[in-house]
């Protein structure tokens, strides 16, 4: 195998991606995440060179690659551009991979490259029902979820092939990852959209990969996307419209966007007021092991502590473990009685 001076990023297994801007899938190309060998790539100051001498191939243009695909599959003549890293759904520390990009387009090529026939996909923020759409062509099993009435409505309409159900997915939490466990969902495309997407997002991800626990979550969301460069600066910037990059220390990100939309929230809705209620006036819920939660813990203050036969361990709010209704973001987002 002759060598090559593209990105040693081809071989990569990371946990986050970021997908550059302007790199775009073609939707014929069912090969798109295939693991491929890079035998041969034109030099950049010549037009042509020779090709890999078993390969059947005369010349490789200036700009293209002679690749041998593990599928198998005879060698080929491919764009740069067409090419992307070979990627593993999960990362040695068996977490998700989860896929940022910026824009719908992109967003619905990512869903269609990661469509596999055997896949139950959830797609979080369906609107028209396009990409569930795409996805179901694919030959995968896919639910739309999404909170506007009038965008199921008309997707189950146009794609009668499809399923669709109304759900807020942040009013309702414990309803999508039941949706989710009931369909025995494996990957999740969410694209929420709006002027708090970020923040929205913020919160929705960290529930999605730690209770749904997906083999591929793909998140479209610009100023996520702007915000995971920020943070992670290309290494390859000659390569950038070309391939995506794994994103560096991406825990740290993840805790420093939470942090910034936590402050945008509180900032927008000013000091707490949402608890001055009653704890018994707000909604009784249950854990995710089936024991109901404490909401004086949740609230105001627990007196009968480790006495206590209520959860102490779970949010009143999202149900994730580890801090309080008082301490919640989405309790601050959503206002009093936060996500029902």
């Amino acid at each position: 195998m002759a060598s090559t001076d593209l990105p040693s990023a081809f071989c990569a297994a990371p946990s986050v991606f970021i997908w550059p801007r302007r790199f775009l899938l073609s939707p014929e190309d069912s090969r798109i995440l295939t693991r491929v060998h890079v035998l041969h790539s034109a030099h950049a100051k010549r037009t042509a060179t020779v090709a890999h001498p078993d390969s059947g191939h005369g010349k490789v243009k200036q700009g293209r690659v002679l690749v041998s695909y593990e599928d198998g599959e005879e060698c080929d003549v491919v764009k740069i551009a067409r090419l992307v890293p070979a990627i593993d759904e999960r990362d040695a520390n068996n977490l998700p991979l989860v896929v940022i990009c910026p824009d719908t387009r992109t967003f619905r090529h990512l869903a269609q490259a990661f469509a596999q026939k055997d896949d139950r996909i959830l797609e979080i923020g369906s609107s028209w029902g396009v990409a569930t759409n795409i996805i179901h062509q694919q030959g995968a099993w896919v639910l739309g979820v999404d909170s506007s009435a009038e965008g199921i409505e008309a997707s189950r309409k146009k794609y009668p092939n499809c399923q669709f159900e109304l759900l807020d997915c942040l009013q309702d939490m414990h309803r999508l990852k039941a949706l989710a466990d009931k369909h025995s969902c494996n990957k999740v495309c969410v694209d929420v959209g709006g002027d708090r997407s970020l923040d929205v997002l913020a919160m929705l991800l960290p529930f999605v990969e730690q209770e749904m626990k997906p083999d591929v979550c793909v998140v479209k969301c610009e100023e996520m996307h702007a915000h995971a460069v920020e943070h992670g600066r290309l290494s390859h910037p000659e390569y950038a419209e070309h391939f995506l990059e794994k994103l560096p220390h991406a825990d740290e990100w993840r805790a420093k966007l939470a942090a910034e939309a936590r402050s945008r929230i509180q900032l927008t809705t000013g000091s707490r007021t949402n608890f001055t209620l009653h704890p018994r006036r707000f909604p009784a819920k249950f854990s995710p092991d089936g024991l109901l939660i404490c909401r004086y813990h949740n609230y105001a203050t627990c007196k009968k502590l480790e006495r206590c036969d209520y959860d102490h361990r779970h949010c009143n709010v999202c149900l994730l473990a580890g801090h309080k209704a008082t301490q919640c973001p989405a309790e601050t987002y959503f206002g009093r009685g936060g996500i029902h």
